[in-house]
């Protein structure tokens, strides 16, 4: 059995309407009629969701030029009223009786593959692999409570400064969600940002953040704090098209400057699909917001990009930073990536600070903003207008002994 998905059907119904995506529908559905093999029945399921039925002795080799053809069938343009509308789909394969033995059960590993495609940076075909399965009924029901829970805004921020280098002068805060569950406790980001991309809700849950990060931001100006926030947006968010018009009427209802709100994506992010990534950041620049390249170092070929992008500075990535006192090869990549960046009339940010030494290496070597443990933990807003109230107000002590990193976790 394979369950077939198509990519991008959401903003083909929020753009043009459901007549559209309903006649897009058709279409596929008689492309995939006109493709498959006789042999293969194909039904579609709900939404934007097929099935196929293959013969359970198919070879895998066979199930494998089998999605080659289906995405073959999409290399083309739909025509739906005179409009040449662009979708791919992802495919996951569930075998009899290997991976089940009931069409319940095949279907739902089946699932389970199409989204380990779907979340594949290189291929949209996967066999349903049991040691990638992390469904489990505490997953589940995190999924469901994850959707009431962004619709209740019962996730939570906790902000981490960061400082410039030459004086400690803290100037704006990295926004990290957080989720306390009334059953399982505080759920980490890695759980719940994975499961949101996963099921659909990456677009009503980075609205959400985006949002509350605004708000925080109003409400620090109107005490007089001058701060900026920088918030995370996943792979997901780079590929969806309507982002940049989302936010802009987020910014606009928050009534905020929005050079004081920059936007990291990572490096891997960027160059998943670099056309399309690179539409959608230059829609997000366009709005007057920051860039920032974050995990900078991990990434792959980014550096034939890096002067294309429309971004403002480069975080570079803490396994670099980590080790710049004892090992002379990170000193040197770490050298490297500020001088390259300087050039390209870029700011430097360097998470992971834990100790002064690290602070100081960094500093001689030109870096512009420090973040990590050394200046503060992740704290809430409350907690953050008290520390900031605490610091010491002459820049040269500062920059000397600039935390003991013991604030709030």
């Amino acid at each position: 059995m394979a369950l077939l998905d198509l990519d991008h059907f959401k903003e083909v119904n929020d753009t043009l309407g459901h007549h559209h995506g309903d006649l897009l529908l058709r279409e596929v559905a008689t492309r995939l009629n006109a493709a498959l093999p006789p042999s293969i029945m194909l039904a579609r399921l709900g939404g934007d969701e097929f099935a196929l039925l293959v013969e359970h002795d198919t070879p895998l080799a066979d199930l494998t030029a089998l999605g080659e053809l289906v995405q073959s069938s999409f290399l083309h343009p739909f025509w739906v009223e005179g409009l040449g509308l662009e979708v791919g789909a992802s495919i996951g394969f569930a075998l009899y009786p290997d991976h089940g033995t009931d069409p319940s059960t095949l279907l739902q590993r089946a699932d389970v593959a199409m989204y380990d495609a779907k979340a594949s940076s290189t291929d949209r075909i996967e066999i349903y692999d049991p040691a990638r399965d992390v469904n489990s009924p505490r997953r589940l029901a995190l999924a469901t409570d994850l959707r009431a829970a962004i619709e209740a805004r019962e996730l939570g921020l906790h902000f981490q400064p960061k400082a410039t280098m030459a004086d400690g002068r803290v100037h704006s805060v990295e926004a990290l969600v957080r989720w306390r569950h009334p059953v399982y406790g505080n759920v980490p980001p890695d759980d719940f940002v994975p499961l949101a991309e996963r099921t659909g809700l990456i677009h009503p849950f980075t609205d959400f953040i985006v949002e509350r990060g605004i708000e925080h931001l109003r409400a620090w100006a109107g005490s007089g704090l001058d701060l900026g926030i920088s918030l995370n947006l996943s792979m997901r968010n780079l590929l969806d098209p309507s982002l940049p018009v989302r936010i802009g009427s987020i910014l606009e209802a928050g009534g905020v400057r929005p050079a004081a709100v920059t936007f990291e994506v990572t490096e891997t992010s960027v160059m998943t699909e670099p056309d399309k990534t690179m539409r959608v950041l230059h829609g997000l620049a366009d709005l007057g917001v920051r860039l920032s390249i974050d995990d900078f170092g991990t990434g792959h070929s980014s550096l034939a990009y890096l002067q294309r992008l429309p971004v403002h500075e480069v975080k570079i990535d803490k396994s670099f930073i980590w080790p710049i006192t004892t090992d002379r090869g990170a000193r040197a990549i770490v050298q490297s990536i500020i001088q390259l960046a300087h050039n390209l009339e870029l700011n430097v940010v360097a998470e992971g600070i834990e100790d002064q030494a690290t602070w100081d290496a960094l500093a001689g070597l030109g870096c512009d903003d420090a973040q990590g443990y050394y200046l503060c933990r992740p704290i809430t807003t409350d907690d953050l207008v008290e520390w900031l109230a605490d610091r010491p107000r002459d820049p040269a002590v500062r920059a000397g002994r600039v935390g003991s990193g013991s604030g709030p976790a």
